[in-house]
């Protein structure tokens, strides 16, 4: 599929992913600040506390994509990422997952307590990888995007907003396809363009379907592993062998999302970060109220569109991230 194609049909689906999110239910920040990759240094205190990081599995890379572009939506056209210094890759990562359920209520103010349910989902999902070709180039910050499925794909919108600071900055930039609608396909929660033959032809497929040449190995045990799934590629990340970064250094790594995916994170944050530690920090952009839910119940992908009339839940003030 032709890059023009991708950024043709995901422009449409961007412009809408903000509907997805409100001005409700505003977080409150945490107390603490992150000080490199070792510990956090209180933002009252000054002093800092080591962060003691729980052992759990990590994803292991199954193979690079081959050269071509990755399909992703976006809401304009990535610049060129070797005029900034920087390279891609789209590698293809593997694991066993474990989903969550709640220990009691999950109350408003996001103090939730989780606990792994036991029921394990073996996965194969992608992720792209935009870095400094040199490592010397780097800051040091990793920003790992759970990708927005609301238009029905995979999209980066958090990238899209950001490219200009991430290139100048020299961040790394890590896109991962978290949910199942991504890779197998589902419905769509936010429909645009349905007059659009470029669209429709993509939209609730799943890479599988858009290009089974490419993708066609991939395969997602459900949403319910989604938020494990996404902690695993961040431990891969902070215990990198190379396969992944090729040398550039991880002082810190900050979760992202937008709207859908904030949704996502909000839970993530409240439920799962305090079990982790897997983040230094996150960017929870444009999240409107709610946080997503824990799993579909009876189907493999998350009702997003009913999540989007949850219940407003704080981000809890008690992180260390």
């Amino acid at each position: 599929m032709s890059r023009s194609r991708v950024v043709v049909a995901a422009l449409a689906v961007a412009l809408v992913l903000a509907s997805c999110s409100s001005d409700d239910g505003g977080s409150t920040a945490a107390s603490t600040t992150r000080s490199g990759g070792s510990g956090v240094t209180s933002a009252t205190t000054g002093t800092t506390e080591q962060v003691d990081r729980p052992d759990g599995p990590a994803v292991k890379v199954v193979r690079e994509l081959p050269e071509g572009t990755p399909f992703l939506g976006a809401a304009r056209a990535t610049k060129d990422l070797k005029a900034a210094g920087y390279v891609e890759h789209e590698l293809e990562v593997s694991g066993t997952a474990t989903s969550y359920e709640p220990e009691g209520d999950l109350p408003e103010d996001g103090d939730w307590k989780l606990k792994e349910t036991g029921e394990k989902g073996e996965f194969r999902t992608r992720i792209i990888v935009r870095r400094p070709a040199k490592a010397a180039d780097s800051n040091g910050t990793v920003l790992v995007e759970w990708l927005n499925v609301s238009g029905g794909l995979d999209a980066n919108p958090d990238y899209s907003y950001t490219e200009d600071e991430i290139l100048r900055g020299g961040y790394t930039w890590i896109g991962v396809s978290a949910q199942s609608i991504g890779i197998e396909g589902g419905p769509v929660a936010v429909p645009v363009a349905k007059d659009n033959p470029m669209v429709s032809a993509v939209i609730g497929k799943g890479l599988k379907k858009i290009d089974p040449s490419r993708y066609g190995d991939l395969s997602h045990p459900g949403d319910q592993f989604s938020y494990d799934m996404f902690t695993q590629v961040a431990r891969a990340l902070r215990n990198d062998d190379g396969k992944i970064l090729d040398g550039v250094p991880v002082e810190r790594i900050i979760a992202m999302g937008e709207s859908q995916s904030a949704f996502a994170l909000t839970t993530y944050a409240n439920g799962i970060q305090p079990l982790t530690e897997a983040f230094d920090g996150f960017l929870i952009h444009s999240r409107g109220g709610p946080g997503l839910p824990l799993s579909g119940r009876d189907k493999p992908d998350i009702d997003i569109a009913s999540a989007i009339t949850g219940s407003a839940v704080k981000i809890r003030t008690d992180l260390r991230a």
